[in-house]
């Protein structure tokens, strides 16, 4: 279902090796949700972009905060 939302909106969820299986997703320590942060611009820090019940909501607020274009990058580049 969120495939289809990030679809709808123009976005690609971005794979990754990483536990999650996303880009900028990793479990909460306690392993019940998923925290979503992207590369804020400032001096190479991140920006916390929420919690969420699952590792796929969190890829679509990592998409939706770095854009259609560079999340379509960063999932070709992820595939290659």
């Amino acid at each position: 279902q969120v495939k289809a939302i990030a679809a709808a909106e123009g976005l690609q969820l971005v794979m990754s090796s990483n536990a999650a299986g996303y880009k900028g997703v990793q479990a909460s320590d306690r392993g019940h949700t998923y925290k979503a942060k992207a590369p804020s611009g400032l001096g190479g820090k991140e920006q916390y972009l929420g919690s969420f019940k699952t590792a796929a909501e969190a890829a679509l607020a990592y998409a939706r905060h770095v854009g259609a274009v560079r999340a379509a990058a960063e999932a070709a580049e992820a595939e290659a």
